[in-house]
């Protein structure tokens, strides 16, 4: 998950990225700026990226979450490997 992920492009650059479900949440008109990119430049999103627009001011993280596929219970993996 990234929070506030701007025009960072971890989820496309780090190797193995693909291997994990990222969820990279910011601003509307931010998430569809770099959507409009990020389609221009691969054709679509990644199959293991997932955007989710929030208000900052006037909603919560569980709120913005709770419209995706998210499982904040999901196993995690933190050796790199899925």
């Amino acid at each position: 998950m990234i929070v506030g992920s701007g025009f960072d492009a971890r989820a496309y650059r780090i190797p193995g990225a693909e291997r994990a479900q990222i969820f990279e949440i910011d601003t509307p008109g931010t998430i569809e700026g770099k959507r409009t990119r990020i389609e221009a430049w691969l054709g679509r999103l990644p199959p293991h990226l997932s955007t989710v627009a929030m208000d900052f001011k006037r909603e919560d993280l569980d709120a913005a979450l709770s419209r995706t596929d998210f499982r904040r219970w999901a196993p995690q993996c933190s050796s790199g490997r899925a």
